[in-house]
């Protein structure tokens, strides 16, 4: 499957000319709606170039083969685009996103195409236009991203997720006749009692339920691929999407030159060195989580050895998939002739533990309950 853009422009566009003909009659009755949105940011991010909210639809696109390769007269190739049907200037911590009822041409190519639950075994199909906020690089004022065929630079640092997201249905008169009594109270005491085809859901496995969450839609920033990704992928991102200091990591020894390096190196340390700890780089021992870095220090103690643990995770993604490549640096001190530098007791925390002293203890890196 190709990917190619679709224009983007501030209403709602037609996709490569689809038929309209599945328009809902009751649609002309419909009234938009809004979403409250309240994001945050983690301490270790830092914003330098305008944050920007925006409404996606990801759609599927019907385009005419080139002469090459084309199997017949008319072939089609399908492709994937986006049409963006609302952007903004992110202002404050909580706003309201405008939500407009789109033609048909639009919902009838968006994908996914997905199910809601009205009760017992009966669904009725919906589709999720993507809430999401990314920082604006190229100073545009508009979404412009490096996928779905295109050349901007715009980076996705949030978007909504199967926790808490809207989803519009098209055929809504039919949904409240299935649903039932219970269905339609809890549809209109959401809404407001407006007739709004969007509501706000939840995933529930393979299909999606009506959230009587009121509060707003939360989005955290994270600098990190996995965002625009969800966005590219259609939701469909296999892996971790934040990374894991516990993931296998390969391991790195220093043993200050007091030591004797024959008691620490071995199979365990491929990678294993005596270096005078007082002449060398010191190493960063800060915490970091940016949703893409994770750092992490720990100090432990044994019989005439100080040790260093500082592992360092990265999120890497490709292909809609995204893992954790992790790298631990072990340190081994002598507890007599410490480096001026050496932070255990300062400022990383000296964890007693009876787990090897090159790894960390989870235990140790929970923050303690409060009283």
């Amino acid at each position: 499957m190709r990917v190619v853009a679709v224009a983007a422009v501030s209403t709602v566009v037609a996709l490569g000319g689809l038929s309209t003909a599945c328009a809902v009659t009751e649609q002309e009755h419909m009234v938009g709606s809004s979403v409250e949105v309240r994001w945050s940011i983690p301490e270790d991010m830092r914003l330098t170039v305008p944050l920007r909210w925006a409404v996606v639809w990801p759609a599927r696109v019907a385009e005419a083969a080139g002469a090459e390769g084309a199997e017949g007269e008319g072939a089609e190739d399908e492709s994937i685009g986006f049409a963006l049907v609302a952007d903004g200037l992110v202002i404050s911590e909580v706003f309201d996103i405008p939500l407009s009822v789109p033609d048909a041409s639009l919902w009838t190519a968006a994908m996914p195409v997905e199910s809601l639950l009205l009760g017992g075994k009966l669904t009725t199909v919906c589709y999720r236009p993507r809430i999401l906020l990314y920082l604006d690089h190229d100073h545009s004022g508009g979404f412009a991203p490096s996928f779905f065929g295109g050349a901007g630079e715009d980076q996705v640092v949030a978007i909504d997720g199967d926790g808490g997201s809207i989803c519009f249905l098209p055929d809504l008169e039919s949904a409240l006749q299935g649903g039932g009594l219970e269905f339609t109270d809890t549809y209109y005491a959401m809404t407001d009692r407006r007739f709004t085809p969007f509501v706000r859901v939840i995933a529930y496995g393979a299909d999606l339920l009506m959230d009587r969450e009121v509060s707003p839609l939360e989005l955290r920033l994270a600098d990190s691929p996995v965002p625009g990704m969800d966005l590219a992928c259609m939701r469909a991102v296999y892996g971790s999407r934040s990374p894991s200091i516990f993931a296998t990591s390969r391991v790195s020894a220093f043993v200050d030159t007091p030591l004797e390096t024959g008691t620490f190196c071995g199979p365990i340390f491929p990678e294993c060195q005596a270096i005078s700890f007082e002449a060398m780089d010191i190493p960063d021992v800060s915490s970091l989580d940016n949703g893409t870095d994770l750092r992490v220090a720990q100090c432990r103690t044994a019989e005439r050895v100080e040790v260093l643990v500082v592992q360092q995770a990265r999120l890497e993604c490709e292909d809609c998939s995204c893992f954790t490549v992790a790298h631990s640096d072990v340190y081994f001190a002598e507890p007599s002739a410490l480096p001026s530098w050496w932070p255990c007791g300062d400022t990383v925390l000296v964890c007693e533990s009876d787990l090897p002293l090159y790894t960390l203890d989870p235990q140790c890196l929970q923050e303690p309950a409060s009283e």
